[in-house]
């Protein structure tokens, strides 16, 4: 071969490959200065000519020049792409000028330059899989599917990184996990939504293909096609990450539901099953003594134990319930529940030594019961069977209350009362048996002759004697039967319009926040409204602040139709939105404000009593009044009217009765 008359043509192309550096406005971006393009220049030149110069087949400096110019291209920056293209301008120079004069030359010039390329795109391989950062999955780091995710590709990335290609080959043919855990209960718990589920095995089958593709191209040696499969496998890596994220991202948002509807699904599979819920007994006074943050630790730390439990487990799952607590489904034995409760009580002390308890440590409640094969149960009916277990535990002051086959009749019984309130409600609603009670509401001088208003409370007629519907409120919500009783309620109302006349200027009223998504209950609302400022009472709609925000055309519309006014009940726990309440004041629509019964009941406690002295004040700034409710004893009652609040409610004073019992009370003093 002609070394001299190849370097004269490496020389000729080099200026073809500067003035691509100096004209092409997207590789210009890559120099900040005239002196990096002649130092990249010169180096090209330099490895090239070193490159082509010696015999391929036996000379290890070959090597050694291209690996030492590709990496130039990388620190530069140069994408993959752009360093090619640097390669094939001055390949096609060299062999445009060649192939006239010696053809079986420029064709050898054109092989090495191939030759050239490939290892080029071996050293980017490397490099671009050395950087590349592996997506984590952040929503639940201790997930199996996560740590199964991250484990494979770092094996795979460090088998590859390593130059082991062959094992590579062999480990990309196993594949992973996947498979085993796909079975497992506590992939099909996350799995309910079936298109997500769809999605994420479609790319998890794509990354591992392409993952295949590429370490074979790797041990053949073929590197520039192992690079466009490195292309295909990070971008299907990254897919199936973002799949898995959403997924879990959809699990937490309902994990308890999630969960629930899982197990209603394989409840009457013919295998026997355990159903428990873990719970921390002493979560209150942990909470009374360390910072949010820290509890947020402890509940991680739990739930980290609880994932980590049985992660080889197939018929096994765990999800975060509502307010700390834990659900478990497992094949039911007594040595599980045995395991797990010795488990929980090292689990215990580990937890409080990595947070830094400081001499506590998580005290936990384990209950649960067995769900016989082909046994019908309602995923709602599971989750207040199991919270009604909790508290009964509670109450009894038992660590473990799992009921087995033989004892369960409490669950059964539980079960059948709620199913006999069901058809009572039913009946109870359905035949109108629905009284309107009236619990006075006084001034600060809480006498007869100081009574200012009532409040409307629903009683429900059974056997005999009246309930609180307050009582049955979850059932008749699950029914769909709270804006019928919406209904009766202000029929009722509207029969006592001329009685409540003799005794009290304004009635508050209850209404749900779904009957407010009803036009038509709205409408009779309005039209309750109406009756009751034609016979000289004032209608007061008593709703939340959360409510009333949701609700806020319902609420203006209500004010501005019939002078409607309304009371922020529940003031001063929860939702909270201080604008609101004071725009509601400025604009005349707030009538007053109702403190929370927990925080009139805990007066005696220093921060209740400076939270309802703010709220008080407050008030008065607004120019709206103040109802405490809960009144239960002298003593709340003595404490609210040093702190200036208006009126008062509870049973201290007096307890919700029939209108006819308030009329023979209070007619002949308003008389």
């Amino acid at each position: 071969m002609d070394v001299n008359r190849i370097k004269e043509e490496i020389a000729h192309s080099m200026d073809s490959l500067k003035g691509y550096f100096i004209h092409d406005p997207v590789v210009g971006n890559y120099f900040k200065d005239p002196s990096q393009v002649e130092d990249l220049v010169a180096i090209t030149k330099r490895l090239i000519t070193t490159a082509l110069e010696q015999d391929f087949s036996t000379d290890s400096l070959v090597e050694t020049s291209i690996d030492e110019l590709s990496k130039e291209y990388i620190k530069r920056g140069f994408p993959y792409v752009t360093c090619l293209s640097c390669m094939d301008r001055v390949k096609n120079s060299i062999v445009a000028d060649l192939r006239y004069e010696n053809l079986d030359l420029a064709e050898a010039i054109r092989e090495r330059f191939e030759y050239v390329k490939n290892y080029v795109a071996k050293n980017y391989v490397l490099y671009e899989l050395e950087t590349f950062d592996a997506p984590v999955v952040s929503v639940l780091l201790n997930d199996a599917m996560c740590k199964m995710v991250s484990n494979w590709f770092e094996t795979f990335r460090g088998l590859i990184l390593s130059r082991r290609y062959d094992e590579a080959v062999a480990f990309s043919l196993r594949g992973c996990d996947f498979a085993r855990i796909k079975e497992s209960w506590a992939y099909k718990t996350k799995c309910m939504n079936e298109y997500l589920c769809r999605t994420l095995e479609k790319h998890h089958d794509s990354y591992h293909e392409y993952a295949k593709n590429f370490a074979y191209l790797m041990s053949v040696e073929d590197y520039v096609a192992a690079y466009l499969a490195l292309v295909e496998l990070k971008g299907s890596y990254t897919a199936f990450s973002s799949a898995l994220e959403k997924l879990l991202v959809v699990f937490r948002e309902d994990t308890e539901g999630v969960f629930f509807r899982f197990v209603e699904d394989i409840a009457s599979s013919s295998e026997e099953k355990l159903l428990l819920l873990v719970g921390v007994k002493n979560l209150k006074r942990l909470n009374s003594v360390y910072s949010k943050d820290k509890i947020r630790e402890i509940l991680d730390g739990v739930e980290l134990f609880l994932h980590g439990l049985m992660e080889d487990k197939k018929d096994f799952t765990v999800a975060k319930g509502i307010g700390g607590d834990f659900l478990l489904l497992s094949v039911g034995s007594g040595d599980f529940l045995d395991f797990l409760r010795e488990r929980l009580e090292s689990c215990a002390g580990e937890i409080a030594d990595r947070v830094g308890l400081e001499g506590f440590k998580p005290e936990f409640v384990l209950v649960g019961f067995s769900l016989e094969p082909f046994l019908s149960i309602t995923s709602e009916d599971m989750r207040k069977a199991l919270y009604h277990l909790k508290m009964e535990a509670l109450k009894r002051n038992l660590d473990v209350y799992v009921v087995d086959k033989e004892a369960r009749i409490e669950v059964v019984e539980f079960l059948n009362r709620k199913f006999r309130n069901i058809q009572m409600l039913s009946q109870v609603l359905n035949e109108g048996k629905v009284e309107a009670f009236f619990q006075p509401i006084f001034g600060v001088d809480n006498n007869s002759a100081d009574l200012v208003s009532v409040e409307a409370l629903a009683r429900l007629s059974t056997d005999g004697r009246y309930v609180s519907a307050g009582v049955f409120i979850d059932i008749i919500y699950e029914l769909d039967l709270v804006e019928k009783l919406d209904e009766l309620m202000l029929e009722r109302i509207r029969g006592c319009k001329d009685h409540l006349a003799t005794f009290c200027r304004k009635v508050s009223i209850n209404i749900s926040p779904r009957s407010l998504k009803s036009e038509g209950l709205v409408n009779k609302l309005l039209y309750t409204c109406d009756e009751l400022l034609a016979a000289g009472v004032t209608p007061v709609v008593e709703l939340t602040e959360q409510v009333i925000m949701e609700n806020l055309d319902v609420v203006l519309k209500l004010s501005g139709c019939c002078s409607v006014k309304f009371s922020v009940d529940d003031f001063g726990v929860g939702f909270s939105s201080l604008r609101t309440v004071a725009d509601l004041a400025d604009s005349g629509v707030l009538e007053s404000i109702k403190i929370d019964g927990s925080l009139v009941k805990n007066i005696d406690k220093e921060k209740v009593y400076r939270m309802i002295r703010i709220i008080v004040t407050m008030a008065k700034e607004l120019n709206v009044a103040t109802v405490a409710e809960f009144v239960e004893n002298k003593m709340i009652m003595d404490e609210l009217k040093k702190l200036g609040v208006d009126r008062f409610q509870g049973y201290y004073l007096g307890m919700p009765e029939p209108i006819t019992a308030l009329l023979a009370k209070y007619a002949k003093v308003a008389s």
